[in-house]
């Protein structure tokens, strides 16, 4: 068995999904989904965007091989989304800005 389908069962496995929930949030078939569990087939690339789509994570996350997978909210997609079509200037003065709202955040209240 391939490794994209030992990681597919391992993610299903790690939230409690049965094969049927997968095909569910992936809008595939769950024969579909079964013949690709079972190895009968290799998950395409598009497939693996729909897989990644249907966890919540990035197709780095899913290849990521140091064995943290963070799970992003709906919010922290979104910034991530509107981040990544900004201009590196535009990046920078984001990042700058969000910094300085974490270090305020950071002080204790008698600093203020």
């Amino acid at each position: 068995m391939n490794y994209e389908v030992n990681r597919i069962k391992e993610l299903c496995r790690e939230r409690g999904w049965s094969q049927y929930r997968l095909a569910k949030e992936m809008g595939e078939s769950n024969g579909r989904v079964n013949t690709m569990l079972k190895g009968k087939s290799v998950p395409s690339n598009a497939t693996l965007r729909r897989v990644c789509m249907a966890f919540n994570i990035t197709l780095s996350a899913f290849y990521a091989t140091d064995g943290i997978m963070v799970t992003l909210t709906e919010d922290q997609n979104k910034m991530l989304r509107d981040y990544s079509i900004l201009d590196s200037y535009k990046r920078e003065l984001a990042a700058a800005y969000i910094q300085g709202l974490a270090d305020a955040s950071r002080k204790p209240e008698n600093e203020t």
